[in-house]
């Protein structure tokens, strides 16, 4: 007897589709997952993030730092009248440093960044994962007897203070209050 012609069965089409796009998904959904693309939400999720050294506002965690675009802001934070230390090593981490930190308690933010680009307030607060709004100044929040204020180089700013530009040599009061001290 004739050996019979053995004939390989052809996978269909849509399984090898099908196994694309589950790589696609695999794919997207681990960059984003190390990428860290989030929304600023000043949770304990931030804190969490911080603390593993993820992506805040598109900023890095570098391992050492990068002064191609090196600048320096003097914070300066009032509540009810009374300064507040601005603490020392935030965005600090034990294996790496945010773009945006300090080296000590003065107040002075540190922004030593691979890339030009504009930082704001904001990024700051969330690399700090302290909130900071119009409404909310750390632990504080605006109610009929307080509100928050913000001056950059002595000028009032209109505005979410979160939107406040960092540049170089700058000096920002933010304040909760009354009294509202002259910055």
């Amino acid at each position: 007897m004739p050996k019979q012609k053995q004939t390989r069965k052809s996978i269909p089409w849509f399984w090898y589709a099908g196994g694309a796009v589950l790589i696609v998904v695999i794919a997207v959904g681990l960059y984003f997952g190390f990428a860290g693309s989030r929304p600023q939400s000043n949770t304990t999720n931030d804190t969490l993030a911080l603390a593993k050294g993820q992506v805040i506002d598109g900023i890095r965690c570098e391992t050492s730092e990068s002064l191609l675009f090196h600048i320096h802001i003097q914070l300066t934070i009032f509540i009810e009248g009374q300064e507040q230390t601005v603490p020392a090593n935030i965005g600090i981490l034990s294996n790496c440093l945010y773009w945006l930190h300090t080296h000590d308690d003065t107040g002075l933010i540190h922004v030593e960044s691979p890339i030009q680009r504009d930082f704001t307030l904001g990024d700051f607060f969330d690399i700090w994962g302290k909130p900071l709004s119009s409404q909310r100044l750390l632990d504080k929040t605006v109610d009929a007897e307080h509100s928050v204020r913000a001056y950059v180089d002595g000028q009032l700013y209109l505005g979410d203070p979160r939107a406040i530009a960092l540049k170089d040599l700058e000096k920002i009061a933010l304040m909760y209050g009354p009294p509202f001290p002259n910055p």
